[in-house]
C-alpha cells in the first residue's frame, strides 16, 4: 500500500479540482481504486503504487486545465483517467494533457490517448 501527500497552492483551483461536494475525487476514487482525502489544500492518496501514481498525474492533469480556467466535470475527470492509464512515464502522461486541436470555433482535446496520438499526427 502506497501513500502520497501533496499539497495544492491555490485555493479556488483546489476547489474547482475537487469539485462539489467531493465529486470529482470522489469518481477517480471509484476508477483508479484509490483513497483521496482532502483537507484544505493538503491531498494524500492511499492505494497501490501504480494506483496512485496513475492518481497524482490525472489530477495534475485536472489543476492544471483547471488553472486554464476549464470548468471540471465527469467528462474531463474521465478522459484524464483514462489518459493516466495508457502506457508511457507521468511526465509523457502531462504533455498529453498539453494536446488540443484548435478550431475556428473551440478547443478540441483529446478524451484518451489514442486520440492524443490521433491530434498529434494530425498536427504534424
Amino acid at each position: 500500500m502506497a501513500e502520497l501527500s501533496f499539497e495544492l497552492f491555490n485555493n479556488q483551483l483546489v476547489q474547482v479540482l475537487v469539485g462539489v461536494n467531493d465529486v470529482n475525487i470522489r469518481l477517480i476514487e471509484r476508477m483508479l481504486n484509490v483513497e483521496i482525502l482532502s483537507f484544505g489544500n493538503q491531498i494524500t492518496l492511499k492505494g497501490s503504487a501504480t494506483d496512485v501514481e496513475n492518481a497524482k498525474t490525472a489530477m495534475d492533469i485536472l489543476y492544471e486545465k483547471a488553472s486554464k480556467g476549464h470548468v471540471i466535470g465527469e467528462q474531463e475527470v474521465k478522459a484524464a483517467v483514462r489518459i493516466c492509464g495508457g502506457v508511457g512515464s507521468a511526465k509523457e502522461k502531462q504533455d498529453l494533457s498539453e494536446i488540443v486541436l484548435k478550431t475556428k470555433k473551440r478547443y478540441i482535446y483529446p478524451r484518451s490517448q489514442t486520440q492524443a496520438e490521433y491530434i498529434t499526427k494530425m498536427m504534424q
